[in-house]
């Protein structure tokens, strides 16, 4: 019989917003470029409620665990079989410098609940883990002849996997906590500002385009359809279970 486990605590620090403090120019023609008009002003990234370039660096935390057992019978000389079980999880995902939530308010299906739902700024960016990741194994290797010379081997079994980080990756730059725009003729009043930045080191300090201040100022229901992060085994009818897939092989040697 074997058995065993594992722990592990993962760290991921970075800065999400950095390429976001120097915005990009986009020019209709080189008679507005060379007259320093430009059509659009992109990547304007800032806080909502304070209109800095600032925000945290990214600080995500996450512990997982697993163990397993398995033995193996001899049945006859000519056959084995081995069978296995195999529990693991992967915790919540925290954000140590805070991160966005997508809380249900209210609604029966999961159309009415993103429609009413509410951007929460929180230490975990996930509410709920999965706990219920048991993954059995079994496989059986055949000798038909049994002189060693023919061997027919079978095995299946559930294997779990990380939940991809496209679920969460937005959560630490999308409003009430950080924001991206664009300026353009067509959001005015909010109007490109082309100069060139005050510094060579980050925060870089470009002029903040004319109008930025007026869109400011949102709060967590104004700010709903940022990226929805949603919760493991937040709702019967809209969990999000850690992927698994099941697997199965066979071959003669």
């Amino acid at each position: 019989m074997k058995t065993g486990f594992s722990l592990s605590r993962l760290q991921s620090n970075w800065k999400p917003t950095a390429s976001y403090q120097r915005p990009t120019f986009n020019f209709n023609n080189i008679w507005d470029f060379v007259n320093d008009n430009p059509f659009s002003e992109t990547g304007i990234g800032f806080n909502p409620v304070t209109g800095s370039v600032y925000t945290p660096d990214t600080a995500e935390r996450q512990h997982t665990e697993s163990w397993f057992i398995e033995d193996g019978w001899k049945i006859r000389p000519n056959l084995t079989i081995t069978a296995g079980l195999r529990w693991e999880a992967y915790g919540k995902v925290n954000q140590a410098t805070l991160g966005n939530n997508v809380q249900w308010l209210s609604g029966n299906d999961l159309m009415s609940r993103i429609v009413d739902g509410k951007n929460v700024t929180k230490f975990n960016i996930l509410d709920h883990g999965d706990w219920n990741n048991f993954a059995p194994r079994l496989s059986i290797v055949w000798d038909p002849e049994g002189n060693g010379k023919t061997s027919i081997r079978a095995g299946a079994g559930i294997f779990y996997d990380f939940l991809p980080s496209q679920l969460y990756g937005g959560a630490h730059f999308t409003p009430p906590i950080y924001a991206l725009t664009t300026a353009s003729p067509q959001t005015a009043p909010l109007l490109p500002l082309y100069a060139f930045g005050a510094s060579r080191t980050d925060p870089f300090q470009f002029p903040r385009p004319a109008g930025l201040q007026g869109i400011t100022g949102l709060d967590s229901i104004m700010a709903r359809h940022s990226r929805v992060s949603i919760s493991p085994g937040s709702t019967p009818s809209c969990a999000v279970l850690i992927p698994k897939v099941i697997r199965w092989v066979s071959s003669v040697q």
